[in-house]
């Protein structure tokens, strides 16, 4: 995930990072092509973070939320 936000970025992803290879033992498979994984975030606690779409929840100081991705090239966005 590219920090489009520079360096002082208050929300910054934790897992996975710009570049992992991503397998089912990320997560779990959800069918032949796709496998669904844990996203974890780093913000300060009080915020709507949202990834994909999907409302994270804060638990021991980090946002996490479960996101979908199929096999091959993909695009998490987190959204405060």
């Amino acid at each position: 995930m590219r920090n489009y936000f520079g360096e002082g970025a208050v929300v910054r992803f934790l897992f996975p990072i710009d570049g992992d290879c991503i397998n089912s033992r990320d997560g779990f498979e959800i069918s032949e092509r796709a496998v669904r994984i844990p996203v974890k975030i780093e913000a300060p606690e009080g915020h709507a973070i949202e990834v994909n779409g999907v409302r994270a929840h804060f638990e021991n100081g980090v946002y996490r939320a479960y996101a979908d991705i199929e096999y091959g090239d993909n695009l998490l966005t987190a959204k405060d």
